[in-house]
């Protein structure tokens, strides 16, 4: 639909999932709705509810997959977790990436940039701390939802699966990974 292609002049097929389940557990902890308006209050919430997420979870590296720079700087600076993790500033990203391999547990890379191309076999934990809704004050954005309003809910679900992908792609043994 997203391409144009009319319903009628596609056919389906469904396949069996090539990753097993038990590889790609995802957990939907609820905890603050999140936005550019957010309060003060509402940004500690989420900060208390990821440093709760991790500190389970000193046992391995964990990507936190912040939605923007702003976030990732914020987490940085006022999780107790702080010490151990790497965040980047733009266009830095594959020395995050180097950092991240390179460093041994527990370590927590921090990144807004790591969600398509990167595949990050080395981390058995993916916290996505807020849906990555696209900016639907943009323009065009804002045309295609007018067109579309499932087009954002649409964009964001691909956004999550794609970056949830990091782990389901590991071929590493399954007993420690999540997505939350």
């Amino acid at each position: 639909e997203q391409l144009g292609v009319e319903k009628r002049e596609t056919d389906f097929y469904s396949y069996p999932h090539p990753f097993p389940a038990e590889q790609r557990p995802f957990w939907y902890v609820p905890t603050v709705r999140l936005n550019y308006r957010s309060t003060e209050g509402e940004l500690n919430a989420l900060l208390l509810r990821v440093d709760g997420i991790i500190r389970r979870r000193l046992d391995r590296k964990i990507l936190v997959q912040a939605v923007s720079y702003e976030r990732a700087y914020a987490l940085k600076a006022r999780s107790c977790f702080g010490d151990i993790m790497i965040v980047h500033d733009p266009g830095k990203v594959a020395e995050a990436v180097e950092r991240f391999r390179q460093a041994s547990i527990p370590a927590i890379l921090v990144s807004p940039a790591i969600t398509h191309g990167h595949d990050l076999g080395m981390a058995d934990c993916i916290i996505q701390p807020k849906l990555p809704w696209p900016n639907t004050q943009d323009a065009l954005t804002k045309r295609r939802v007018q067109a579309d309003p499932e087009y954002a809910a649409n964009l964001a679900m691909q956004a999550v699966v794609q970056g949830a992908g990091r782990i389901n792609r590991d071929t590493s043994p399954p007993a420690m990974k999540e997505i939350l």
